[in-house]
């Protein structure tokens, strides 16, 4: 019988970005993403930070659970998500079968990494699936 990890699970609070000067421990900024960008936020497995100076700041995270990224604006203070069939890429899920558990998983990008800036300044994002 396939198990639904996520049970009855409640929402206590959005999602969030949270600055946090680590020299004075003091938080700088605290962004609530919106439910527009992601519905609950269950699905958010990791934080890319790409920083220029502070103001051209730019936060990825991949939402595994709609096969999408969150992109978070420093400067704008805004995020919003893109989708791209590339974010899904294992069209036959996965089958897991762990001491008699059995379940299918089908998430999307659990994190992502960020190349040096090419002479243009643009940087390449690699994404990481979870395959068995």
């Amino acid at each position: 019988m396939p198990c639904n990890s996520l049970g009855n699970a409640t929402i206590i609070q959005r999602p969030s970005i949270i600055v946090i000067d680590l020299k004075s421990d003091v938080v700088l900024r605290r962004y609530e993403i919106d439910e527009d960008v992601t519905r609950d936020g269950l699905g958010l497995a990791s934080i890319t930070v790409d920083a220029g100076d502070c103001t051209k700041t730019f936060a990825y995270l991949p939402d595994l659970m709609y096969s999408k990224i969150v992109i978070y604006s420093y400067e704008e203070n805004r995020a919003y998500s893109m989708q791209h069939n590339f974010f899904h890429m294992n069209p036959h899920e996965g089958d897991f079968n762990v001491d008699n558990l059995k379940f299918s998983w089908d998430d999307g990008i659990f994190s992502i990494a960020l190349s040096s800036p090419d002479t243009n300044g643009i940087r390449t994002a690699f994404f990481f699936f979870f395959f068995r």
